[in-house]
């Protein structure tokens, strides 16, 4: 597994220079959006739920809810909106150039732009699959627990725990199960269903190749959730930073600083993100097509074997 699927796949990382920065935009937004997300979350559960009137907090609530309200969901929505039309097409667009990559002979002197549009041939596909999937992604699954929190804290949180550690368990499972539906849309043209039933069954017939890549890959996944402790933790840092701080000329300096610090941040979790998620992808592209010739080779044995055995009843009766 190390030789056919691991190496390769390190190898499109190392050698992928174009795919670096074709992905890098939509990486970019994606921990942007997860940024966003996460400071909300953060934000309104400290001020509203918690009643804390910490300066820096009931500044970012202010600004949310009173200030700026109609600006803000606008902003927000338009994020959204251009993050859900934007990561189908790059996923394709990736997956594609992972698969032009590993043909050495027969590799194409592409631009990004003409990636980008052939991943927009499927988009609706990769659009309608995504969707289908969204309940069982992490940051769709922290979001939900944080919501039920709010909602049901003081007599349900072990209730509202245990449940969602039942239902995390879950969606790793049928994340695993998933792991090559996005394949079977762009190698194969399959509809959104078509493509998760073809992954199960792909998954289940190579369920030891499966198993062994998804929770060796777990440790990236886990991303996620080190990009949101840390922009959980900042947001207190800075809050506590700002209560020693008395002068106002100070407090500005800090937050201008502070700023630029933050979009640094995003510039380098957004380009380890990009790359994580092309050794991800070329992980399980390597996998699917590696499994597509055992399966294949299989095939070929069973009908193999099969007409051997009608040639043997033929030649004894």
């Amino acid at each position: 597994m190390r030789e056919n699927i691991v190496i390769p796949a390190w190898q499109t990382v190392i050698q992928g220079t174009t795919i670096k920065k074709f992905n890098f935009f939509p990486a970019f937004l994606g921990t942007f959006w997860l940024s966003l997300i996460v400071l909300y979350q953060i934000t309104f559960t400290y001020v509203q739920f918690f009643d804390k009137k910490d300066e820096f907090f009931s500044m970012l609530d202010n600004f949310i809810h009173k200030s700026y309200f109609n600006e803000t969901i606008i902003a927000v929505g338009c994020i959204l909106l251009l993050y859900m039309i934007i990561a189908p097409i790059a996923e394709a667009g990736m997956v594609i150039m992972i698969d032009n990559e590993s043909k050495w002979e027969e590799k194409q002197p592409i631009s990004g732009i003409s990636w980008f549009f052939r991943g927009c041939t499927y988009f609706l596909p990769l659009f309608e699959l995504q969707n289908l999937l969204s309940v069982f992604k992490l940051i769709s699954i922290i979001t939900f627990y944080i919501l039920l929190l709010r909602i049901f804290w003081k007599d349900y949180f072990w209730y509202i725990s245990a449940w969602m550690g039942i239902y995390l368990l879950f969606a790793f499972m049928m994340n695993m199960f998933f792991a090559y539906a996005p394949y079977f849309v762009i190698f194969e043209w399959k509809k959104a269903f078509e493509a998760l039933s073809a992954s199960t069954h792909m998954a289940i017939h190579n369920i030891e190749v499966t198993f062994h890549l998804y929770f060796t890959l777990l440790l990236v996944y886990l991303r996620t959730i080190v990009l949101a402790l840390i922009f959980i933790i900042l947001p207190f840092i800075v809050s506590g930073i700002l209560a020693v701080i008395t002068i106002l000329g100070i407090k500005i300096a800090f937050l201008v600083i502070t700023a630029v610090f933050v979009f640094l941040l995003l510039i380098f979790m957004s380009h380890l993100n990009s790359v994580l998620e092309i050794f991800v992808n070329s992980i399980w592209y390597q996998a699917y097509k590696e499994n597509k010739k055992l399966d294949t080779s299989f095939h070929v044995h069973s009908v193999a074997w099969h007409h051997d055995e009608e040639h043997h009843d033929d030649h004894h009766h």
